[in-house]
């Protein structure tokens, strides 16, 4: 499947303190449902995955 996000992709996102968080997306995993999950790495070293909108 394609994503708009393929690892390398530099993305930003809102924490949960309404502060922005940097990060590269670092791998792309796809739900039964075809909702993408990515697995982001922000720059702070931190490890999240998020789907995508």
């Amino acid at each position: 499947m394609n994503t708009n996000f393929p690892p390398g992709t530099r993305v930003w996102y809102w924490n949960a303190r309404a502060q922005v968080q940097y990060g590269t997306v670092t791998g792309v995993n796809v739900m039964p449902d075809r909702t993408q999950i990515l697995t982001i790495r922000d720059d702070g070293g931190t490890t999240i995955n998020l789907p995508t909108v």
